[in-house]
């Protein structure tokens, strides 16, 4: 029946196909292949990747330690105390993805965070601007 050498050749890569993409299937349908192959991956990409970083962007993310330590919203102490921790690394952007659109319960906390705002804006050589709300 599949006496010719290519004809048998075509039906083990159709055959190791369908393995792959039925192992494939099974474990995106177990979203085992889904977050952690893309960690795995990148994470071995910062690895192997040069040990010296010019421009360098640093994240500092809340975890959920944080969060139970503070509460959600984190009051505004928690951000002039971030800022003020920053500022002696000489940052060259700053950026919250956050909004505060109530004033603070206590005003000198809004007071204490513009004025810490304002410091790193005044740091020397710095062009800061502070963005327009949207």
């Amino acid at each position: 029946m599949f006496t010719k050498r290519h004809t048998r050749q075509r039906l083990v890569v159709a055959g190791l196909t369908l393995v792959a993409l039925a192992v494939g299937a099974i474990l995106l349908r177990a979203e085992l292949f889904d977050t952690s192959l893309q960690s795995i991956v990148y994470d071995k990409a910062i690895d192997i990747g040069q040990t010296t970083l010019r421009n360098q962007v640093t994240i500092v993310a809340l975890d959920e330690t944080t969060v139970d330590q503070y509460r959600y919203p984190l009051p505004r102490p928690v951000y002039t105390d971030l800022l003020r921790a920053l500022k002696p690394l000489n940052p060259s952007v700053i950026a919250f993805d956050v909004a505060f659109y109530d004033a603070a319960q206590n005003p000198e906390e809004d007071r204490s965070l513009a004025a810490a705002i304002i410091k790193l804006r005044s740091l020397p050589g710095s062009t800061r601007r502070t963005p327009m709300p949207i």
